[in-house]
């Protein structure tokens, strides 16, 4: 069987992808930074020799609906039956890290929107019927606990994260 685990070539999305290792799961492995994937691709085949991986390079900010699309038509021969929805960030292009909302510029908006809800969902419904052909499919999005209240100098950032529960909760 297989999984796939989005954002993962730092924290949480490695500790994922390392736990899956373990119980015996290939993965698909997603991630913006080709250098970091190549590298945790090259170290998890190193590490787990007896499973395969497979590497999908996807920036998650910019991603339209064609690009998700043949992404995922790449990997439709996979019995994929976990999807692991990590990706995500509170980083912005430019300012500060924590500033009131009146101060955070469109452009970061748009770009906190696309990778933390639009993708995110995009990637889900275009995997959707890969999990449902092989029964019993699991979907963990990483959320945090932001998502139970609105963090005022993380403002669209915490707003995405309950967007991301109130989207699992609808699946």
């Amino acid at each position: 069987a297989w999984a796939i685990v989005t954002g993962l070539t730092d924290g949480i999305g490695l500790n994922y992808v390392r736990e899956l290792a373990e119980l015996g799961f290939n993965i698909v492995v997603h991630g913006r930074n080709a250098k970091k994937l190549d590298q945790v691709h090259h170290d998890l085949k190193y590490s787990y020799p007896h499973l395969q991986f497979r590497a999908l390079l996807l920036e998650a900010s910019t991603s339209d609906l064609k690009s998700v699309n043949a992404a995922v038509d790449g990997i439709r021969d996979l019995h994929v039956t976990v999807l692991i929805n990590n990706v995500g960030t509170a980083a912005k292009n430019d300012g500060p890290f924590l500033e009131p909302f009146v101060q955070t510029s469109a452009e970061d908006v748009d770009l906190l929107i696309n990778v933390n809800a639009r993708f995110p969902m995009q990637f889900t419904r275009a995997v959707l019927p890969l999990l449902l052909a092989h029964g019993g499919p699991a979907l963990i999005m990483t959320l945090g606990s932001m998502t139970e209240y609105g963090i005022p100098y993380l403002l669209s950032y915490s707003c995405l994260k309950s967007f991301d529960l109130a989207f699992s909760r609808a699946l």
